[in-house]
């Protein structure tokens, strides 16, 4: 099945067609089935830049980390 078709599916998500990111951080009850979301696809049909782009985003958390003093604050 087509990423677009799945995500769209009313089977897999609640209100397929709305922008609801905190479907998967507070609002899980809107995901019907989480295996339905898989951005880089999956077995031999993975998309080939996966590993590049999780290094981007590696490479991206580095360069906030290591030019803003970040610090726990004190709790």
């Amino acid at each position: 099945t087509p990423p677009y078709t799945l995500n769209r599916d009313e089977r897999c998500f609640a209100r397929p067609n709305d922008f609801i990111p905190e479907r998967w951080i507070t609002q899980p009850e809107l995901v019907c089935d989480a295996l339905a979301f898989a951005p880089f696809s999956t077995s031999c049909y993975s998309y080939a830049g996966k590993q590049v782009g999780l290094l981007e985003v590696r490479h991206v958390l580095l360069q906030i980390i290591s030019k803003f003093n970040i610090r726990l604050m004190p709790s």
